[in-house]
């Protein structure tokens, strides 16, 4: 009689295609074969995810740039005034390129006095820097002549010694760049003697803002500018008080 061979049943595995297959894309790409499911790999997989879950997250709260800034002596937005007299002097000639480098044309008017003011809107980004947008302007009398000035520019301040506490943390240094216009006109009136056109200004300051009520911070400043242009030069020197708005503490 025939023997009869009974075949085994071969159990068969569940094959998952790569994503890559999944979507045709076998063809494009050949290095992407199929891979076999298996149970017994979720464990170690699953493990290795949460091990790195949980890296990541002590990771960012061991890092301190991670974390929010906080302030506590400026930030947000700000808003500040500056007023005092002021100490200069103004030369050059009209602005008028027949009579600019010409003798009988020059004009100084020695050393005068005047006031000015200042004014800016800004970020105080932390407790020891901020960026804003500023104007200023004044007077400058003297010798019967009368300059006028004015300018728009951009305002950093910064407080370097911010870290070391104490009142440090309210001694600050500006910087301010911008376009201004300059002229100067006899008393009598007529023509003026000096006038700059469109002319450059760079200003720089020392202050003091550790007088403190509410979010307002104020203080005594120095600062020195000048404003340029081929035709007229104007420097001065001012002190005055300066009172600081910050949204932030």
């Amino acid at each position: 009689m025939p023997t009869l061979i009974k075949k085994r049943k071969r159990k068969r595995q569940m094959t998952l295609p790569s994503p890559v297959s999944f979507w045709g894309g076998d063809k494009l790409w050949p290095m992407n074969p199929g891979r076999r499911f298996s149970p017994d790999r979720l464990g170690p997989v699953a493990l290795a995810g949460l091990l790195g879950f949980f890296g990541v997250n002590e990771a960012r709260a061991a890092d301190p740039t991670s974390e929010p800034v906080t302030h506590q002596r400026r930030g947000g937005l700000l808003f500040g005034i500056a007023l005092g007299p002021v100490v200069g002097t103004a030369r050059g000639y009209p602005n008028d390129a027949r009579k600019i480098d010409r003798s009988e044309f020059f004009t100084s008017t020695g050393v005068s006095g005047g006031g000015a003011g200042s004014a800016w809107l800004g970020v105080a980004f932390t407790d020891w820097l901020s960026f804003g947008l500023a104007g200023y302007g004044g007077l400058l009398v003297g010798g019967g002549d009368s300059t006028r000035f004015g300018a728009l520019a951009f305002r950093v301040e910064t407080f370097p010694g911010f870290a070391l506490g104490g009142a440090w943390r309210d001694f600050g240094a500006s910087v301010e760049a911008g376009v201004a216009l300059a002229t100067t006109t006899a008393k009598g009136g007529g023509d003026d003697l000096i006038a700059s056109g469109g002319a450059s200004r760079f200003a720089f300051g020392l202050f003091y803002e550790g007088i403190r009520a509410w979010k307002v911070s104020m203080g005594p400043f120095a600062a020195a500018d000048v404003i340029w242009s081929p035709s007229a030069t104007r420097p001065l020197a001012w002190i005055g008080w300066r009172t600081s708005l910050y949204a932030k503490p």
